[in-house]
């Protein structure tokens, strides 16, 4: 498996984005400007070359203010989810989609001040809310649908989520009937949604649903895909997202035809972050253990990848160890069993002092409070 990267190893020497990783004392995440602009790029250029695209960075995928003001002068839009991430990005962006799965009168309201003009909206309750907050206020709707499209993956089909084509088009007609709105439909199906006929039958559903709303008189400015666009870790084909728009082509150009004004929103979020980011930790111990080279990092899954843990996603990574090559386990540094990165791997024998660099690691970045590990230093180059 060859996985896409710019981690460097030459003389013994780990280099990303042109530095010497060697030089971050302390373990930290560190990404890349220059990555961050190019996924974004891609993504954009790659819809729209076939519809007008706006893209919406999901801010909860990695919630560092630098890296949001790095996509905000790119021209980005923003997914938020809360209020907490509302203000943050409020500093730096206007361009916000707002997206609640239980949104309350208080919230509502609390976004409407802020400024916020675009809304996801999961349930016929919600819309209500949200009806009853915005007075004469002139909105975006979008309306979240569930297609139906189950697939297997690390995460679960989000069917939890939206609503039924014929609730949605129940509601959008009597959306339709009020001044001010300007609707769209919203669909996320899954994160790290490698299946290319799952994006393709997704896809189609969502271009019958737009067409029947404009057979029924609705007209519908916008499609957002959510996202879901993946990226490549250990144990997983992934498609390229060159082979997944070219999956979407004629569900894209059929849009154009069925509404030639309208604006196609993805909500990229690990396929932004994930491959600029990389983890730099080091070996900080030891042992033989039934065979193995048993080696404990100076970071834990619970404040570095809990996403190894949760769902059993094993980032890829490189180290700077020489010498004859044996069974490793790459363990975290705190005493609970759960706390592995990787239970088996063979490669050169790791010693105290060797860096072990985990790329692809830019995404879902969060961490628990669990024996009151620290936060680690996120760093842009």
């Amino acid at each position: 498996m060859v996985i896409e990267h710019t981690l460097q190893q030459e003389n013994g020497m780990l280099s990303y984005a042109g530095k010497d990783v060697a030089r971050f004392g302390k373990p930290c995440f560190v990404f890349s400007k220059k990555r961050l602009l190019s996924q974004y790029t891609r993504i954009k250029e790659g819809f729209g070359a076939f519809i007008p695209t706006q893209v919406a960075y999901s801010y909860k995928t990695n919630d560092c203010v630098d890296i949001g003001k790095v996509f905000a002068k790119a021209g980005s839009s923003f997914l938020v989810c809360n209020l907490r991430h509302l203000r943050e990005v409020g500093g730096f962006s206007k361009n916000i989609i707002y997206y609640s799965a239980c949104l309350t009168l208080a919230d509502a309201k609390k976004v409407l001040k802020s400024g916020v003009r675009r809304f996801i909206i999961d349930s016929p309750g919600a819309f209500s809310v949200l009806m009853e907050a915005r007075g004469d206020t002139r909105l975006d709707v979008l309306f979240r649908v569930a297609t139906g499209v189950v697939t297997d993956g690390l995460y679960p089909t989000d069917t939890c989520f939206g609503m039924s084509f014929a609730d949605a088009k129940v509601l959008m007609h009597s959306a339709f009937g009020l001044s001010g709105l300007k609707l769209g439909v919203h669909n996320h199906l899954i994160s790290q949604n490698v299946d290319l006929d799952v994006w393709t039958r997704n896809s189609d559903l969502l271009v019958g649903f737009i067409a029947e709303l404009k057979r029924s008189g609705v007209t519908v400015d916008y499609l957002d895909l959510g996202g879901g666009f993946p990226i490549q870790y250990i144990g997983e084909d992934v498609p390229l997202l060159d082979t997944i728009v070219e999956s979407l082509q004629y569900d894209l150009l059929t849009l154009k035809k069925i509404f030639p004004e309208m604006t196609l929103i993805v909500e990229p979020g690990r396929f932004l972050v994930g491959p600029a980011g990389v983890l730099v930790t080091r070996v900080i111990q030891t042992k033989a253990v039934e065979g193995r080279n048993v080696a404990m990092l100076d970071v834990s899954v619970y404040n570095a990848s809990l996403d190894s843990l949760i769902v059993d996603l094993q980032l890829p990574f490189m180290t700077n160890s020489k010498g004859k090559k044996v069974r490793h386990m790459i363990r975290g540094m705190t005493p609970d069993s759960l706390d592995v990165f990787r239970k088996e791997v063979v490669l050169p024998t790791l010693v105290v002092g060797d860096l072990v660099v985990f790329f692809n690691a830019g995404a879902y970045t969060f961490n628990a409070d669990f024996l009151a590990l620290e936060k680690i230093e996120v760093k842009l180059i």
